[in-house]
């Protein structure tokens, strides 16, 4: 109870969520809304309203007081589970979900809270609720829920090459695309286990392969770098509602190794 209840941010869920120099920082999201009268009411989830501009809601970490920051700059939209990651003193944050995926890749500088709209080459497809973390002058995303892979027959496409709607893809590097089924329908997007990397300095992003127990296709995991060389991914769901994981992956970040270490060994299960 150390903050009064106006004081506190938004409420919200999906946000991007980070730490910089003593202050805790929260952008984006979706909230709830209660539509209707009396015994008809519901309640629904949109995007964050962006009714007080486009601010960073920040906790000081020395004072434990809140207060809002300006933003400035190529300003985002304020849209949902986006893949991010702070180097130094700037934050990079990629896709996410407005009413449509994204796969815009905008930095923001936490000294001047300016945006910029990165100009990249060769941008993964518009997903959301995967991972990002750094790794020398490298950004390296994972998995998530989106639009379909590219595949060698979408890159190099002849009169007969075609995908069926709803097909599980694979592409060149080993990563799988597997399609939203639910209900008795296939949805135009789906969970994906891939692996891009964009380079800082050449503004290039590519798929990369990689080598050992490699996780399933999934969305909504923790994924965070544990020292200098090696990330860490834990949970993950997918089929909204049918499969949720509860495996440990450490990924080596310099030869893109994957080891998958189980919670049960008696059993070894998901």
């Amino acid at each position: 109870d150390f903050l009064k209840k106006d004081e506190f941010p938004r409420p919200r869920s999906g946000s991007v969520l980070f730490a910089n120099r003593n202050q805790l920082m929260v952008w984006g999201g979706m909230t709830q809304v209660i539509l209707g009268e009396g015994d008809g009411r519901f309640l629904v989830s949109i995007d964050l309203p962006d009714v007080e501009g486009p601010v960073l809601e920040v906790l000081d970490l020395i004072t434990y007081e809140w207060r809002r920051q300006k933003t400035f700059g190529d300003i985002p939209e304020m849209g949902k589970s986006s893949y991010h990651t702070v180097i130094y003193n700037t934050l990079y944050m990629f896709g996410g979900c407005t009413t449509v995926y994204c796969n815009s890749l905008y930095k923001l500088d936490l000294i001047t809270f300016t945006w910029s709209k990165l100009n990249t080459l060769h941008s993964p497809p518009s997903m959301c609720e995967g991972g990002m973390v750094h790794y020398g002058r490298t950004l390296i995303i994972f998995g998530g829920k989106g639009k379909p892979l590219m595949t060698n027959l979408q890159r190099n496409p002849t009169s007969n090459d075609s995908i069926p709607n709803g097909a599980t893809i694979t592409t060149r590097f080993g990563a799988t695309f597997n399609p939203n089924f639910s209900f008795g329908y296939t949805f135009d997007d789906g969970w994906n286990n891939v692996m891009y990397e964009y380079d800082i300095i050449s503004d290039k992003w590519q798929e990369i392969g990689c080598e050992g127990d490699r996780p399933p296709p999934c969305s909504r995991f923790s994924f965070n770098k544990i020292d200098r060389q090696r990330a860490l991914l834990f949970g993950g769901k997918q089929d909204k509602y049918k499969t949720t994981y509860k495996d440990v992956y450490i990924l080596d970040l310099e030869t893109k190794h994957w080891t998958r270490y189980s919670p049960n060994l008696s059993t070894n299960k998901r």
